[in-house]
């Protein structure tokens, strides 16, 4: 006779699992209230101004709009100041044995070095050093050609002392096809009011070349 154990129907089965697991689930639901109690209680204890989250908001979309915007760019200095010159076929004109050239300005950067629309020097209102650069380009047949850049003092020097040499250029000119070009460059110490200007002495009516990447004139401050 063979004998088989009873077993317990399923709805017995659950009940005893329910009359296990509620203990641990009031327990859950007590932890859940209590925290959430002393969570109002701990911001009850600020008082936050009004509209503050408004503008907590407004400043956080303001910084990340400040953090993606491209940075703008520096606007442009002149810490040294500089112009540049070049000429014209019809400025330039025969004093007595020499040719004198007037200029046109093309650039300027700074207050330091004045020029007007046309000149015939450069004009320096500070005192200090200065690259002076002058060329030019000449297509006359006399053997030799060159110009003087000369330095003309301000009025607080002496009548005897208002012009003095500062650069020189000579150069020999072809037999045929008299095309050359005289640079000259140089480091000079100049004063406020002092006046910077090129002649070419000894050659009245002078040929040169008006092309501004042949003949030019210009002066930069260093100090």
């Amino acid at each position: 006779m063979s004998t088989c154990a009873k077993r317990l129907p399923p709805i017995l089965v659950l009940i005893a699992l329910l009359v296990l697991l509620a203990p641990m689930a009031c327990r859950f639901a007590w932890d859940y209230s209590t925290a959430s109690r002393r969570h109002q209680q701990f911001q009850s204890m600020f008082v936050w101004p009004r509209g503050w989250r408004v503008r907590q908001q407004r400043t956080l979309r303001s910084t990340a709009q400040l953090s993606t915007a491209e940075p703008s760019s520096p606007s442009p200095e002149c810490r040294l100041s500089m112009v540049h010159l070049i000429t014209h076929a019809n400025d330039i004109y025969t004093q007595g044995d020499r040719t004198i050239i007037f200029w046109t300005k093309t650039l300027q950067c700074g207050d330091n070095i004045q020029a007007e629309k046309k000149v015939e020097a450069i004009r320096v209102t500070r005192s200090g050093m200065y690259f002076i650069y002058n060329q030019i380009m000449f297509k006359d047949e006399r053997f030799t050609m060159g110009q003087v850049v000369w330095r003309r003092f301000g009025a607080r020097r002496h009548a005897a002392q208002q012009e003095k040499p500062l650069l020189q250029c000579v150069c020999s000119m072809p037999e045929k096809r008299p095309n050359q070009s005289c640079y000259t460059a140089g480091i000079v110490r100049l004063g406020a009011g002092d006046e910077v200007a090129v002649i070419i002495p000894s050659r009245g009516h002078a040929h040169i070349s008006a092309n501004p990447a042949q003949t030019f004139f210009g002066v930069m401050q260093l100090t």
